[in-house]
């Protein structure tokens, strides 16, 4: 009936109500069968969003597009079930996932499949780095780990869609030797970069729960700080390797080992620490067997006088803080 009755942009929102409205009898009567039910007819409305929903086009007048008005309210029910789903008197040591997140799961990806629909292609990465610093803000104050899971997660697609779409181009709706806006990747890396005090927090939270769940085992999901800190820096490493002038890009790469092993010294790091002195490396073999032979004269001296006081910098800091580095190692 709702198939037959409703316009076809109404459908999945019906089913969604209808969904909503069964889960809603199945908790009050406590009926398990009524319950299942309801979540069939949930992730039946998810699946429809992408067919109808997403790819509706705003018509002439329309101040808000109807992916907005169709597809968030969808999303609002599946977050309002999954918080019923969860039990008040819950001990905060139980990080078991279970499958009642799937709700959650599909909440968070319709936020995300709206954002993929609704933004200009190059800010898709952007807007999904907002989304992430949402989730790591969520997981730290109503102290839920899935939310943690879905950010990380997100963040795989975000270093996904930026390799193949902003920075090498590779993309069905760009034509040519297209590269994406360098403005966009940096602010993108940049709001990743601001989650890493919230990933440190996180982690020293979840590390001690017991029993971690397969998902958890399998991604290594423990250690935020970890993926929040090398997805930003591939996506600036690339971003410095495709946009940049050929003869500066062993002077930026050094840069940017020398801000990482700051940064690995600050926090505390030692694959931090590690992957700054790659970098450097990188560099030196890069001069060595590329830039020494094709550079132009004006770019080879910068790049040696600069590269040469990164790494004496590295080498003074090191043998300044010598003790403090090796207990740290």
């Amino acid at each position: 009936m709702l198939w037959s009755e409703l316009q076809p942009l109404s459908v999945a929102l019906g089913l969604a109500v209808f969904g909503l409205a069964l889960f809603e009898l199945g908790h009050w009567r406590n009926l398990k069968q009524i319950r299942l039910q309801g979540y069939s007819v949930l992730i039946a409305a998810f699946v429809r969003i992408f067919f109808v929903n997403l790819t509706a086009a705003t018509l002439p007048g329309e101040t808000i597009s109807p992916r907005i008005y169709t597809v968030a309210p969808i999303a609002l029910i599946y977050f309002f079930i999954w918080a019923q789903m969860q039990s008040k008197t819950a001990s905060p040591e139980s990080s078991r996932w279970s499958p009642t997140d799937l709700i959650g799961y599909l909440g968070t990806a319709s936020i995300a499949a709206l954002l993929y629909f609704q933004v200009p292609g190059e800010w898709i990465i952007f807007a999904w780095a907002i989304a992430v610093l949402a989730l790591m803000t969520a997981s730290l104050l109503l102290d839920k780990e899935i939310f943690l899971h879905q950010s990380e997660l997100l963040v795989a697609g975000i270093v996904t869609r930026a390799l193949a779409h902003n920075i090498f181009g590779g993309s069905y709706f760009a034509a040519g030797n297209w590269r994406g806006n360098i403005g966009i990747l940096s602010l993108t890396a940049g709001l990743l970069l601001l989650t890493l005090p919230i990933s440190f927090r996180l982690r020293v939270r979840y590390a001690v729960l017991p029993n971690p769940s397969l998902l958890v085992r399998k991604l290594a999901l423990r250690h935020p700080e970890q993926i929040l800190f090398f997805a930003p820096l591939v996506l600036i490493s690339f971003m410095i390797a495709v946009k940049m002038n050929p003869g500066m890009v062993t002077l930026s790469w050094g840069v940017e080992g020398v801000m990482v092993i700051l940064l690995g010294l600050l926090v505390s790091q030692r694959t931090y620490r590690i992957t700054g002195l790659s970098l450097l490396l990188l560099c030196v073999a890069k001069i060595v067997v590329r830039d020494a032979w094709h550079l132009g004269e004006r770019d080879r001296y910068i790049t040696f006088i600069v590269l040469g006081a990164a790494l004496t910098l590295v080498s003074t800091l090191y043998g300044k803080y010598r003790e403090t580095v090796r207990r740290l190692l």
